[in-house]
């Protein structure tokens, strides 16, 4: 029995990689845990104007204390939470990769799905196709769904929205940020405000747990989604989403090139459970 269809699926909008970008590395701040709070409170003196008026004075200030507050509070967090990570054994690609993954690892079936957060088809398939796996095939044990990531040159933030997702995951976030990348995707893809798009979504505490780890684990994770890239080109991947199947055999065999909708795809994997 022949899938021809899944084989053939590329819509227009399937999008071809390039050399892909890579994100300017965001600043760091490093507190020594010593005098923390006199640190803090001397970055968050203001320095007024004299030659201002009193009430700009009196803005001015009230701005950049708002500012500094904000700063203080992520050194904050950062001396409390980082060096307790740091002493954490670094994460590996591969160990990463099961964080993203989602059923059990003795399924019948694997589905890997090479992804970009800032690609409107693989928006498209989480949506209408991929949930429905989840809800049917993996929650059932029969089917192992394993994300990839393959962010495309043409997508300015996609490789930094990658970083971030695998922050996620390595904090035991994955799916909700998944769910919320995709959903912000407008929001984030025309601003490259990932982290604060993910922050309107996700919440404080959880939120809290994946900015840490995106700072302590940051050569990890880059090195992550380049594996994920590495593999992708091994395998002539030539746009996202691109979706594979390995079956009871280990035969993996790509399915689509492009999104595909669920009644197809239960169809071969209904065909592939059967054998």
């Amino acid at each position: 029995m022949l899938f021809a269809p899944l084989l053939d699926a590329r819509p227009p909008s399937f999008d071809a990689p390039g050399p892909a970008p890579i994100a300017p590395a965001a600043p760091r701040i490093f507190l020594s845990n010593t005098s923390l709070p006199a640190r803090i409170l001397l970055q968050c003196r203001v320095q007024p104007n004299p030659l201002a008026p009193r009430g700009a004075v009196l803005d001015e200030e009230e701005t950049v204390n708002r500012s500094w507050l904000k700063v203080a509070s992520l050194a904050l967090l950062a001396a409390l939470i980082v060096p307790s990570l740091a002493g954490q054994a670094r994460l590996t690609p591969a160990e990463l990769t099961a964080k993203k993954s989602i059923g059990s690892p003795t399924a019948p079936i694997t589905l890997e799905i090479f992804s970009d957060y800032q690609c409107p088809e693989c928006k498209r398939l989480h949506l209408n196709t991929t949930r429905q796996v989840i809800d049917n095939y993996v929650s059932t044990g029969k089917v192992r769904l394993v994300h990839r990531d393959f962010p495309l040159a043409m997508h300015t933030y996609s490789r930094q929205a990658a970083r971030w997702l695998n922050a996620a995951a390595a904090a035991g976030v994955y799916q909700a940020t998944e769910n919320a990348l995709y959903a912000k995707q407008e929001e984030w893809g025309a601003t490259g405000r990932v982290e604060q798009a993910l922050a309107s979504v996700l919440p404080a505490a959880d939120m809290n747990k994946v900015r840490a780890m995106e700072l302590a684990q940051r050569v990890q994770l880059d090195a992550a989604v380049q594996s994920d890239i590495n593999l992708g080109n091994t395998r002539n991947v030539s746009g996202t989403p691109s979706i594979f199947v390995t079956d009871r055999r280990g035969q993996t065999t790509l399915v689509s090139a492009g999104s595909v909708t669920y009644s197809l795809l239960k169809q071969y994997l209904d065909y592939l459970l059967a054998q």
